[in-house]
């Protein structure tokens, strides 16, 4: 069943993260979240990784620092993205993900260099296809 979730922000200077709850499946369209940086100096280099809470499945590096003082919005799909609109500015960002079905106790976190001050990610949604099934392997789309 497809399915919005709307994740809580963390704590200022946080990084967000999300765990794929006991007893289900999520097969990952879209992942939006706003990172809006403070004053301190620095660039920041947000990336979306992808864990099974040991070992890192997938990490998304953002080529492009944010300075300070923004608020940029990231979006992270396999194919096209629902969550952009048409004519977006400098300060929306685009990325491809891989075509994954996470299951219980997999992560999708923030890893971002120079986390400062009272940097704020915010706005967190996950667009996935969830499924209640017992067990299956992770798959992954065709290389």
């Amino acid at each position: 069943m497809r399915s919005v979730k709307v994740i809580s922000n963390p704590a200022p200077a946080a990084e967000l993260l999300v765990t794929v709850p006991a007893g289900k499946w999520w097969k990952v369209l879209a992942m939006r979240f706003v990172l809006t940086t403070d004053a301190t100096a620095g660039t920041r280099f947000p990336a979306l990784t992808i864990d099974d809470g040991t070992n890192v499945i997938w990490r998304g590096q953002n080529a492009v620092g944010q300075g300070i003082s923004l608020v940029v919005d990231y979006n992270f799909c396999p194919s096209g993205n629902p969550f952009s609109a048409p004519g977006v500015g400098a300060l929306t960002r685009q990325h491809q993900m891989p075509d994954l079905t996470l299951g219980p106790g997999y992560r999708l976190r923030t890893t971002l260099s120079q986390l400062l001050g009272t940097d704020q990610f915010s706005s967190i949604v996950l667009y996935v296809d969830e499924d209640n099934s017992e067990r299956k392997p992770v798959d992954q789309a065709a290389s």
